[in-house]
């Protein structure tokens, strides 16, 4: 029995020197250093409209005739109103173009006298795109190619407004007759998008 609890006694001491060794080896002879990096956050940037929506450029233009002055349309307010710098562009779409007087749609040689005129301006006054169109379909598309080749070198940036003006106008010349474009219609819609670079 003596031999047996010496033996336990043994054992129990070898393996209390064994963990305080491990212990001691583990925690006590390396050598190191901690660092920490908290409070880590990642948020995405937004592309955001704001200004003027739902409202036509040329809203109830009546009565138009020939004259040495255009007409204006309403100026419609464009904001980056997200985070991040973006690029703008235009798309003309429901594009109808009737007229009363005659069967038909008018003759281009009438159109050559209706002229568009559109215009984005910065908050500072200045005119970074601008273009003159006929108003013919393939006219206003060509005119609305222009002016987004014309925006795409200009970055519009976050929270900065910009405003679209236009005008419209029958050019008047007495000499040529013009009679053809009485009751005409234009008809169209005009939206804008704005891309993250």
């Amino acid at each position: 029995m003596k031999v047996m609890k010496k033996a336990l006694i043994g054992t129990a001491l070898v393996g209390a020197l064994a963990i305080g060794a491990g212990a001691s080896n583990g925690t006590l002879s390396d050598f190191y250093a901690e660092g920490n990096a908290n409070g880590n956050s990642i948020q995405t940037g937004t592309v955001k409209l704001g200004g003027t929506t739902n409202t036509p450029i040329f809203n109830n233009i009546t009565k138009l005739q020939p004259s040495e002055t255009p007409t204006q349309g309403t100026d419609i307010t464009i904001t980056n109103a997200g985070t991040l710098d973006g690029k703008l562009s235009l798309t003309l779409s429901e594009y109808a173009l009737t007229s009363g007087l005659k069967n038909g749609a008018p003759s281009d040689t009438d159109m050559k006298w209706v002229k568009l005129h559109f215009d984005v301006v910065n908050a500072a006054g200045k005119t970074i795109a601008s273009v003159e169109s006929g108003a013919t379909k393939a006219e206003l598309d060509n005119g609305v190619k222009t002016l987004n080749t014309l925006l795409s070198g200009y970055t519009f940036k976050s929270q900065e407004s910009y405003t679209l003006k236009s005008s419209v106008q029958i050019v008047r010349d007495k000499a040529a007759d013009q009679n053809g474009l009485q009751d005409l219609t234009i008809e169209g819609n005009l939206s804008w998008k704005l891309n993250q670079l």
